[in-house]
């Protein structure tokens, strides 16, 4: 029932968050705090309007947030709006509990002068799902087996790239402490 959930949220919070209780004083100063600078501005992070914050938002959640490449990220952000549509078509029962979230901390995040992207990435999972989504959607809607694998194989571009980028990332973690290597 709603009242378990409630529990279980205020829980779950008192658990990941115990400033809240241990240091009632010091954590509403932060909130305070982080309220007054997050709706004034801070540095090069402030955005001049709740318009242009918005626009910033969804440009990286539909060119940046999914690869290093624009275009294969665009794909996996193309397959998050058809799952979007398919949530709140095909599968109403789904939609509202996956998406309010995400939509409601968005508006929410667009009211805010300070745009830090690491603020956003509680979307992300919600993304990913629409994503998954999606491109079941798009299989379930190809008719021939061919179009089946098609849009299998299309989607694996981007976690074929990023799969090859993370090791390469990962090597030059490794390498960078090595002898005679450029960052050594």
């Amino acid at each position: 029932s709603g009242l378990h959930i409630l529990v279980a949220f205020g829980l779950a919070f008192l658990v990941i968050t115990p400033g809240a209780v241990l240091q009632p004083r010091h954590f509403l100063w932060w909130i305070e705090y982080s309220r007054v600078m997050y709706s004034t501005g801070f540095g090069c992070y402030t955005v001049p309007t709740h318009l242009d914050y918005a626009l910033r938002l969804l440009t990286y959640f539909a060119l940046v947030a999914w690869s290093s490449v624009p275009v294969l990220s665009a794909l996996v952000a193309s397959a998050a709006i058809l799952g979007i549509v398919a949530l709140c078509t095909s599968f109403r029962r789904y939609g509202l509990p996956v998406l309010i979230f995400p939509v409601v901390f968005f508006l929410f995040l667009c009211t805010q002068r300070v745009l830090i992207i690491r603020n956003v990435l509680p979307i992300l999972p919600f993304l990913s799902i629409a994503a998954g989504v999606g491109v079941f959607w798009l299989q379930t809607l190809a008719r021939a087996r061919k179009g089946k694998r098609a849009v299998a194989w299309i989607m694996m571009l981007p976690l074929l790239y990023n799969f090859g980028w993370t090791l390469r990332a990962s090597e030059s973690i490794v390498s960078r402490d090595r002898p005679g290597s450029r960052s050594a």
